[in-house]
C-alpha cells in the first residue's frame, strides 16, 4: 500500500493496538478498491483474449454448435472490451468492484453455457473459470465476502449444467455425487481463499505498521527541533535532518553532507578526538557540551547526546545522536553569572560604603561637636578680652596691650579654622589649584617656623631645622601650599608635645632635567599615635581620639589638606609613630629648579635653633615715614555697609598713610566715582540697594576714566567660586575678611 492518511497514523500512535480497528479496515478496503483499476484492466483484456482462443478451439472441434459458440464467446469478448474502455472513465475508477463482478459473471456463465452445450469441454472451461477466480482472488486481493459471491456464481452455473445435462457430464457415479463434489470443491476454494486472505491481511497489517512507524520516524526526524545525524568514524556525515542543517547554518542537506566533521564543523579538531575516545570507552555520552562552527565561521555551542553503533556484521562502527543549540542559553548564563558577580561585588561595595557612611556620620558628628568647641574657644577669647578692655578691667597699659594681643591671637586662631574649612571645600570640589613662583626653601621653612614660634616658646619647645648639604634650595613651585604643609605639620608637633624638641629636616634629589624631589620631615617627642589610628589620620574629619581633641584641639582637617597638596605636587606623605615617644611625619614633593640657579648665594648653616629672642624684622622709622608721605598722595574710596568694619578699615588705611573716603552702599559708591577722582576702590560685595557686583559694572560703564580704575573686593564671602564671581563682575582682585594689615598693604 502506497499511502495511509494522517488520521490513521495519529490513531495508530495513540491506540498502539496490534490488530486493525474497524475504521482502519474500512480504510484498507477503500485503498484496495482504488488499486483494483489497473489489474482490472489487465483482467478484462485477458478475458477478451481467452474468449477468442476458446471460440477458435470450440468451433474447430464442435462445429455443430458453431453459431452458439460464436454468439456466446463474441458477446463475452465484446463485454470484456467494453469494461476495459469503461475503466478509463470516472465510473470505472469509482466502481471497480462492480465491473469485477461483471467480468466474472460473463466468464462463468459463458463457460457454463459451453459446458451445458458441450459436456466434453468441462475440463477446459473449468480450468478457464478456475484460473479467472484464482487470479481475481490472488491478483485482486479480494476479501472473503466477494470470494464467496464468486463461488456461488461458480457453483450455481456448474450445478445447473450438471442437473440439466445428460449422464455424459457426470464425472462421479451419479448426478448427486457430482453436484456434491462440485460444492465440496467450491467450499475448499473458499476456505483456501479465506486462509490466503488472512495471510495477506496479516502481511498488509505488518506493512501498514511498518509504514506508520516509518512515517512516524520520518516525521520526527524531519520536524524535530534537535539536530539528528549519523556519522562515520572517518568524520563523514551519513544522515542529517533539517534542524541540524539550520543549527550549522548551511543552505541544504546535500551541502552539509559534503563537509568534514573535524575540519569544517568542529571549532577545535582535538575535541572530536576526545569525544571519540569517550564513545569508544563508554559507548555513549549524554549532555556533552561542544563548540562547533557554522558555515559562516560563527561559533555555536551545542549539547550533544551520541552513541557508538556497529553494523549487522559487527565489523564497522558509526555514530548516531542528536544535538541542541544552547548558544543563547550559555551566553545568557554567562551574562547572568557576570550580573550575579557584579551584584555580589556591588553588595559588598554597598555594605562597605554603608559601614563607611555610618563611620563617616559618626566622625562628622564628632567633627561638628569638635568644630563647635574649636570655634567657640577662640571666639570666647576674642569677646572676653574685648569685654575686659571695654570695661577697663586692666591694671595698666601693658596689661591692656596684653589683653589686645591675646584677643588678636584668638582671632587669628579662629581665622586659621575658617581657612582650613575653605581649603577643604576647594579640595572636595576639585577646584584647588597650584600657583608656581620662584622661592627659597630656607625662607619657606623659616616663615613657617616664625608663624608658630610664639606657641612653641610658650611650651618651651626648641625647633631645629636641618637642610642636607648640597641641597637645591632655589626652587620653582607653589611656595604658599608648601609653606602650609610645613605649618600644618609643625603645628601638630607643637600641639601634641609638652616638652623636648621639634626637628625639621629637608633634602633634595635630582630626578632628571629640571625636576627635583624634596624630601622633608617633622619629628617631635610628643604623645605619639596608636598604630590602629594611623590609617585614619589622613581622612576627612578624623581625630586620633575624642579625648585628644578635647585636650589638644584641632579641626582634623590639617593633615587631609596637607595630603591633598602633596598629591597635587606629585608626592606622598606618611607617618611613623610610637606611643609615648613621639611621631615623625614625612613627605616628598616634585618641584623644579629655578632657571640658571642651583644653590642659594648665601650659604646657611645646616642646623639652626630658633627661639623667642630671634628677631628678623628691623624697623626703619625713617623709611616708614617716607613711605607714609608717598601714600598720602593716593585717594581711596571704601564701600562698606557695616560701620564697625568701615571704621577698622579706615583706621588701618589712615595709619598706613592713605587718604580714605567711605560710603555705605553701592549706589553711593557709583556716585562718588562719577563726581571724584580716586586711585583705588575697596568694594564690599554684599550691600543694600546696589551690591558690589552691580556697582562695579556701573562704574566700568561710566567711561574711559573708570575702565582701568583698580577695584578690589573686600568681603566675608570666602567660599569656592567667590573670587571668580568678583573677577567676572570687573573687579581686579579679592581680599577676604577679616582684614589683616600686612595682607592689605601687600
Amino acid at each position: 500500500m502506497s499511502t495511509i492518511n494522517n488520521h490513521s497514523i495519529v490513531e495508530y500512535i495513540y491506540d498502539g493496538s496490534v490488530s486493525f480497528s474497524s475504521k482502519e479496515y474500512e480504510l484498507l478496503r477503500k485503498e484496495t478498491k482504488s488499486i483494483l483499476v489497473t489489474p482490472l484492466k489487465v483482467m478484462a483484456l485477458l478475458i477478451a483474449v481467452s474468449g477468442l482462443f476458446a471460440m477458435v478451439f470450440e468451433v474447430r472441434y464442435f462445429s455443430q454448435y458453431s453459431l452458439e459458440v460464436y454468439i456466446t464467446r463474441l458477446l463475452a469478448t465484446l463485454i470484456a472490451f467494453l469494461v476495459l474502455v469503461v475503466m478509463y472513465t470516472k465510473i470505472g475508477r469509482d466502481k471497480p468492484v462492480l465491473f469485477v463482478h461483471v467480468l466474472l459473471i460473463i466468464i462463468i456463465f459463458s463457460s457454463g453455457y459451453m459446458i451445458y452445450l458441450m459436456p466434453k469441454t468441462l475440463v477446459l472451461n473449468s480450468q478457464i473459470v478456475g484460473l479467472m477466480i484464482f487470479t481475481s482472488a490472488l491478483f485482486l486481493s479480494w476479501d472473503v465476502k466477494n470470494q464467496i459471491i464468486v463461488a456461488i456464481y461458480y457453483n450455481a452455473v456448474f450445478a445447473t449444467a450438471i442437473l440439466l445435462n445428460n449422464h455424459t457430464i457426470y464425472f462421479m457415479p451419479n448426478m448427486y455425487e457430482s453436484v456434491l463434489f462440485v460444492i465440496f470443491l467450491s467450499v475448499i476454494s473458499v476456505i483456501g481463499s479465506a486462509v490466503n486472505f488472512k495471510l495477506r491481511m496479516q502481511l498488509a497489517e505488518r506493512s501498514y505498521r511498518i509504514e506508520l512507524s516509518e512515517q512516524k520516524f520520518h516525521s520526527i526526524f524531519e520536524n524535530s527541533a534537535e539536530g539528528m545525524f549519523q556519522s562515520s568514524l572517518e568524520g563523514k556525515l551519513l544522515t542529517v535532518n533539517p534542524a541540524l542543517v539550520q543549527i550549522l547554518g548551511y543552505d541544504n542537506t546535500e551541502e552539509l553532507l559534503k563537509m568534514n566533521l573535524a575540519k569544517d564543523i568542529y571549532k577545535y579538531e582535538k575535541d572530536r578526538t576526545t569525544l571519540i575516545d569517550k564513545l569508544k570507552e563508554n559507548g555513549v555520552v549524554e549532555n556533552y557540551i561542544l563548540n562547533l562552527k557554522k558555515k559562516n565561521g560563527d561559533e555555536v555551542i551545542v549539547r550533544l547526546n551520541d552513541r557508538l553503533v556497529t553494523n549487522e556484521d559487527g565489523n564497522k562502527y558509526y555514530f548516531e545522536g542528536s544535538m541542541t543549540d544552547i548558544t543563547e542559553q550559555v551566553v545568557a548564563d554567562e551574562k547572568r553569572k557576570i550580573a550575579e558577580d557584579e551584584l555580589r561585588e556591588e553588595k559588598i561595595k554597598s555594605d562597605r560604603l554603608a559601614r563607611e557612611a555610618t563611620k563617616s556620620s559618626i566622625i562628622k558628628s564628632q567633627f561638628l561637636a569638635n568644630m563647635s568647641h574649636e570655634i567657640r574657644t577662640p571666639m570666647n577669647g576674642v569677646l572676653g578680652y574685648l569685654m575686659l578692655i571695654e570695661k577697663e578691667s586692666y591694671r595698666n597699659k601693658e596689661e591692656m596691650k596684653q589683653f589686645a594681643s591675646d584677643a588678636r591671637q584668638s582671632a587669628e586662631s579662629l581665622l586659621d579654622i575658617l581657612n582650613d574649612i575653605l581649603d577643604f571645600s576647594k579640595i572636595e570640589s576639585g577646584k584647588m589649584e597650584l600657583y608656581d613662583t620662584d622661592f627659597n626653601l630656607n625662607n619657606v621653612i623659616d616663615e613657617s617656623v616664625s608663624l608658630l614660634l610664639t606657641r612653641a616658646n610658650e611650651k618651651e619647645l626648641t625647633i631645629t631645622t636641618k637642610i642636607a648639604d648640597n641641597s637645591n634650595v632655589l626652587m620653582y613651585g607653589d611656595s604658599t601650599r608648601l609653606r602650609q604643609i610645613f605649618i600644618n605639620l609643625i603645628s601638630n608637633a607643637i600641639k601634641f608635645s609638652s616638652h623636648g624638641k621639634i626637628l625639621i629636616e629637608a633634602s633634595t634629589a635630582e630626578e632628571g632635567g629640571e625636576i627635583v624631589i624634596l624630601n622633608a620631615s617633622v619629628k617631635d617627642e610628643g604623645i605619639g599615635i596608636p598604630k590602629e589610628k594611623m590609617e585614619d589620620l589622613f581622612k576627612p574629619f578624623s581625630q586620633v581620639d575624642a579625648t585628644y581633641s578635647r585636650k589638644y584641639g584641632g579641626t582634623g582637617l590639617g593633615l587631609v589638606i596637607s595630603k591633598e597638596f602633596v598629591n597635587m605636587m606629585g608626592g606622598e606623605i606618611g607617618v611613623e609613630s610610637e606611643v609615648g615617644k613621639g611621631s615623625r611625619f614625612y613627605f616628598s614633593v616634585k618641584l623644579k629648579i629655578q632657571k640658571g640657579k642651583k644653590y642659594a648665594e648665601i650659604s646657611e648653616s645646616p642646623g639652626r635653633n630658633i627661639s623667642l629672642n630671634s628677631d628678623n624684622k628691623i624697623q626703619n622709622q625713617e623709611a616708614l615715614g617716607n613711605l607714609k608721605r608717598e601714600r598720602s598722595k593716593f585717594k581711596i574710596l571704601l564701600a562698606e555697609d557695616n560701620l564697625i568694619n568701615q571704621k577698622v578699615a579706615i583706621r588701618i588705611l589712615n595709619d598706613a598713610g592713605f587718604q580714605v573716603s567711605a560710603v555705605n552702599d553701592g549706589r553711593e559708591a557709583v556716585n562718588q566715582v562719577k563726581n571724584n577722582n580716586y586711585d583705588l576702590v575697596l568694594m564690599d560685595v554684599q550691600m543694600p540697594d546696589v551690591d558690589g557686583f552691580m556697582a562695579t559694572r556701573e562704574i566700568r560703564a561710566l567711561g574711559e576714566k573708570t575702565i582701568n580704575l583698580p577695584i578690589i573686593a573686600i568681603t566675608a564671602h570666602a567660599l569656592l567660586g567667590d573670587k571668580e564671581k568678583c573677577l567676572e563682575a570687573g573687579m581686579n582682585d579679592y581680599v577676604s575678611k577679616p582684614i589683616q594689615p600686612d595682607q592689605m598693604m601687600g
